[in-house]
């Protein structure tokens, strides 16, 4: 009926956490994908050297989504100002999955 991949939410939300932080988003064994909007001058340094740098700050408040189509909706469809490039970043390092 479905691909096998896809499962019903119904079905995904009886092995959600109950309790504790969680994010819920794509991920393999090795990273978890979420999504962040920039401006074009971040985005395109971020792209091209595969790496933060440039004009971006870590002191610079930022809202990131375990979903594209979330993220695509909070930066109003990239056209928000300083919000246009949405980029998929993969969270790598000692991650915990839930079953």
């Amino acid at each position: 009926m479905f691909p096998e991949r896809f499962v019903p939410y119904s079905e995904q939300e009886k092995k959600l956490p109950k309790e504790g932080n969680n994010i819920l988003a794509y991920y393999d064994e090795n990273s978890i994908i979420v999504y962040q909007a920039f401006n074009k001058d971040i985005g395109h340094f971020a792209v091209r050297n595969q790496i933060f740098g440039g004009d971006f700050s870590f002191n610079r408040m930022s809202w990131i989504k375990p979903g594209f189509m979330w993220m695509m909706y909070r930066s109003g469809w990239g056209i928000k100002p300083n919000q246009e490039m949405i980029l998929a970043i993969s969270l790598t390092g000692k991650l915990s999955f839930c079953p």
